[in-house]
């Protein structure tokens, strides 16, 4: 928070607590609205049944770091863990994928009807220290704005509000707005 205040040139601590707010509100909007995690987390990704159509499933939070586990129950509901030599993990990817290995397939165990397959896997740039910069940037940029506009528009000086989300995309590097058209 340090460097958060630094960037908005507050020297006082009376709103630290608002400050601190502000940041984790920012720091949620940017994880989940460009599904990353900015600092290493532990997610499952459940899906219903193995895709027999692909040789892939696709993690969709990232950047990945590795794969933990791939659990199937079958339809009795009991869990068997996939073992890791029938995949190949791709954290180079954006975002993040299991292949499967030269000569493996899918498990071809009947499935429970909902919720079948679960991948846990561990995601995340590190600590806070290894966030890259442009990362840290957007969601100061972002906490710095809602902490001096407090109210859902502004017009009074002059800058559109699409002009922040617009240089938070940039910076992060994506095409969209999470929720703008």
């Amino acid at each position: 928070m340090a460097t958060l205040k630094k960037h908005m040139r507050v020297t006082i601590p009376d709103e630290d607590d608002l400050i601190a707010g502000y940041l984790s509100a920012a720091r949620q909007y940017v994880e989940e609205g460009y599904e990353r995690a900015l600092v290493t987390q532990t997610w499952d990704h459940t899906i219903d049944t193995f895709p027999w159509w692909e040789q892939q499933i696709q993690l969709p939070i990232w950047p990945l770091v590795s794969v933990t586990s791939v659990t199937y129950y079958d339809s009795n509901g009991s869990p068997t863990v996939w073992p890791s030599t029938n995949y190949v993990v791709d954290a180079v990817s954006k975002p993040g994928r299991i292949v499967l290995a030269f000569g493996s397939g899918w498990p071809s165990t009947l499935l429970r009807s909902a919720n079948a397959v679960v991948i846990r896997y561990v995601v995340g740039y590190g600590d806070h220290t290894q966030i890259p910069w442009n990362t840290k940037v957007a969601v100061m940029l972002l906490a710095e704005h809602w902490y001096e506009n407090r109210e859902p528009v502004m017009a009074q000086r002059g800058v559109v509000p699409a002009e922040i989300e617009v240089t938070v995309r940039a910076l992060l590097g994506r095409s969209e707005i999470p929720g703008v058209a």
